[in-house]
């Protein structure tokens, strides 16, 4: 018999279209250096209003505000009885068990932009 616990927490979908980070990554342009991007709550440039790309949300953004939460645990076990009533002869049976249970907490947190942003389209 054995148990696991396994406890992970990826980032979640941007608050767009739930599009995953690599999805933003892979559309942002090559020659932007997308790690200066990082300091979302200080630069300017970072944020959400003075982001470059209207488009497709700053990854970083992303990996700290939309987050998937999941615990499962798995337990998988197996029994083997056997029985020799003769000495030539051997009775056996064999059974298993797998199972797992899943717990999901994903959330995403409000994106918030200025009157100004809302208001140039």
């Amino acid at each position: 018999l054995s148990f696991t616990q396994t406890k992970t927490s990826t980032s979640g979908g941007d608050m767009n279209q739930d599009r995953p980070v690599y999805w933003n990554v892979l559309n942002t342009p090559g020659h932007v250096p997308i790690t200066r991007y990082k300091d979302i709550e200080n630069d300017p440039f970072a944020a959400l209003d003075g982001y470059f790309n209207a488009y497709y949300p700053n990854p970083y953004w992303q990996i700290k505000h939309a987050r998937n939460n999941e615990l499962r645990n798995d337990v998988i076990g197996s029994v083997l009885l056997s029985l020799k009533p003769l000495p030539w002869l051997t009775l056996s049976d064999r059974t298993g068990i797998t199972f797992n249970a899943i717990n999901n907490h994903n959330h995403k947190d409000e994106a918030i932009y200025s009157s100004y942003s809302a208001t140039r389209a």
